[in-house]
């Protein structure tokens, strides 16, 4: 267990797969290598190696897709299910805030 979170400080040590591992705890969706290489503004052929690297260790899923033709199909890369989250999940503060108003209302409705 020790090693393992090693390999993954050592991973996240590096600037770039830092920024890319933000991009996807920030994304709602699995991201291709395209997709994080636009956001970054860097080449599909510098992220590369960086999503493998981190794949390797842990932190992220592989998803081949299938276009439905010719070709390889593409990956999509998402944060593995047990990869740290760094506190990067969205807050519950709105939802609960919602809810309360809710119950609320409907409270007073009932009265």
């Amino acid at each position: 267990m020790a090693d393992r979170r090693l390999a993954i400080l050592k991973a996240l040590g590096d600037n770039t797969r830092y920024a890319i591992y933000l991009e996807l705890a920030r994304s709602p969706l699995p991201l291709s290598t395209a997709d994080v290489a636009d956001s970054l503004d860097l080449h599909p052929n510098t992220v590369r190696p960086h999503l493998e690297r981190m794949r390797e260790v842990g932190l992220l899923s592989l998803e081949a897709e299938s276009r439905g033709s010719v070709g390889r199909p593409q990956h999509r890369y998402s944060l593995a299910p047990d990869a740290p989250s760094l506190g990067l999940e969205p807050s519950a503060m709105p939802l609960l805030a919602d809810l309360l108003g809710d119950v609320a209302a409907a409270a007073g409705a009932e009265a």
